[in-house]
Order: C-alpha cells, then sequence, then structure tokens
C-alpha cells in the first residue's frame, strides 16, 4: 500500500487544480506523449523526497511509472479531446 502524507499534493499534480480562478494544470493535462513524459519525470524526484521524508523509502514513484503508459494512453488531455 502506498503510504503518501499529503494525498491533495499528489492529486493535484496529476489532475490539476483551481487555484484563485487560475487554472494549474496537472500531469493529465498534457497534450502530447513527449509532453506527459517530461512532466512525469520533473514528478519523479519531488515525489521520492515528499514520500521518503515520511517513511525513509519512496514506493510512488515507481507506482506511478508502471502506470503511466495506460495514463498517456488512456488519459491525457490529447486523447480526452
Amino acid at each position: 500500500m502506498l503510504n503518501v502524507a499529503d494525498m491533495k499534493q499528489y492529486l493535484s499534480e496529476i489532475f490539476g487544480k483551481q487555484e484563485e480562478g487560475t487554472y494549474q494544470p496537472g500531469l493529465l493535462d498534457a497534450m502530447t506523449k513527449e509532453e506527459f513524459e517530461a512532466i512525469i519525470l520533473s514528478l519523479k524526484q519531488p515525489w521520492a523526497e515528499r514520500e521518503g521524508k515520511r517513511n525513509g523509502k519512496s514506493l510512488f514513484p515507481d507506482w506511478m511509472v508502471e502506470r503511466a503508459s495506460m495514463m498517456k494512453n488512456c488519459m491525457t488531455a490529447d486523447v480526452r479531446t
């Protein structure tokens, strides 16, 4: 089981969020497969650091990478539009 402290932060990084009238895009707002790869790569280290501070090891980045192919092919903005 994943042990993440602030699920809201992870969700906003993945799905985006509305903040003070401005939409902050997330991973799934990528319009190309290349953009998706760049975003997930940029999030991998912060996820590992954030999770590692809590329990000493990081499972979430690997868990997300295992699901990245499905997310990229089925859930990104370019697929939804």
